[in-house]
């Protein structure tokens, strides 16, 4: 399973601001940029399961 800062990065590579990211799965941009930076302290966020779900959307869209 990736973490939540793997899935983040994965989102940026494909084009996806850190706003985006935020409006599209309601975690606050500074919470999304602590991740990103790995200043959180569990390899899984709390945000996780939002952050996780938005990415399998924009990774589905990828893929049709």
């Amino acid at each position: 399973m990736k973490t939540t800062q793997q899935l983040l990065n994965e989102l940026i590579d494909l084009g996806q601001s850190q706003h985006e990211i935020s409006i599209a799965t309601k975690v606050p941009q500074p919470t999304i940029s602590r991740i990103i930076a790995g200043l959180n302290q569990t390899p899984f966020s709390r945000r996780h399961k939002e952050i996780f779900e938005y990415h399998q959307s924009i990774m589905q869209m990828e893929n049709e």
